[in-house]
């Protein structure tokens, strides 16, 4: 395929959680595979630190899916052996989910290389590593063996240089509900699918925690901490006293807690996690209309 030129240092996408209004970011989870990736409805994906770092021609792109799955070319370097980087990439937000991923064209020898492992044309001469980088952050960097157009498959697990590297963030707008949060129980949101109870009657019930069960006087939502962060605590009154809100969005940031006390007539607790839930119809501030969903994200 390319020479590689030489080895490029490396740098992740900070992660960071935003105030209340603010863009949150989301769960590893929403990758679907090695190299393919889901962008859920109103969120969007950010392309950083784009560097090429090989002699041959190269063009980086994505395909999403919808639209078209078209390809969409982003920056071409010429031939030569130099490095050089590539400005950052924002895709927008969308009504749908999208699939995403993301290519990388040797102009030079007519090969197009995917984030998947797949190659055009076909056998995959080249290999990408996809590595974690944070909550919904990916490195992903295209490399080969050493050569010049090659046209056989390099079973690599990891290297040091690359052809091309990019960084990838998956991002989701959302806003806690108006003074304050709900609660879930930190061994009830098990991860992206699970089924929560983040209000109601029966949430000490419908709610496991690694510190033990809750005050059944707790109904799920805290007043103390209007925009909670990883590693904060909260507190609130029993029942509907916490003011709950009168409605929930169809998205809501949530904390997961694994520690729910009561001291008095004060209840208490830890914000182990922050986890996005597409909410159920359903949900009421009287106890006995419970509010559910399923966990989408998880923030941090």
């Amino acid at each position: 395929m390319m020479r590689l030129k030489r080895s490029l240092a490396l740098g992740a996408v900070a992660m960071s959680i935003a105030a209340l209004a603010g863009v949150l970011t989301a769960s590893s989870a929403s990758a679907v595979g090695p190299g393919v990736f889901v962008i859920p409805a109103g969120a969007t994906a950010a392309f950083t630190g784009a560097t090429f770092g090989a002699c041959n021609s190269l063009t980086w792109g994505f395909q999403l899916d919808p639209p078209v799955g078209a390809q969409q070319d982003q920056f071409t370097k010429p031939a030569g052996c130099f490095s050089t980087t590539a400005p950052d990439v924002t895709i927008g937000a969308s009504a749908a989910p999208r699939t995403l991923r993301v290519y990388l064209t040797d102009n030079t020898c007519s090969i197009t290389y995917y984030s998947d492992g797949t190659s055009n044309p076909p056998p995959p001469t080249d290999h990408v590593i996809v590595t974690p980088t944070g909550a919904n952050a990916w490195e992903l960097r295209f490399a080969d063996a050493g050569g010049f157009c090659e046209r056989k498959f390099v079973p690599l697990t990891t290297f040091t240089g690359f052809n091309f590297k990019v960084d990838l963030t998956i991002t989701f707008p959302v806003v806690f509900p108006s003074g304050g949060a709900f609660a879930v129980g930190d061994q009830s949101a098990t991860g992206v699918g699970a089924n929560v109870y983040f209000w109601g009657a029966q949430w000490s019930k419908n709610n496991s925690l690694s510190a033990g069960a809750a005050p059944p006087s707790f109904k799920g939502f805290e007043d103390g901490n209007a925009a909670p962060k990883c590693g904060d605590t909260w507190t609130t009154d029993p029942g509907d006293s916490s003011n709950p809100p009168a409605a929930v969005p169809d998205f809501m940031a949530v904390i997961v807690s694994s520690n729910v006390t009561k001291s008095g007539r004060q209840i208490s607790g830890d914000v182990k996690h922050i986890v996005i839930v597409k909410t159920n119809p359903g949900y009421a501030p009287d106890p006995g209309h419970p509010g559910t969903g399923t966990e989408v994200f998880q923030v941090c």
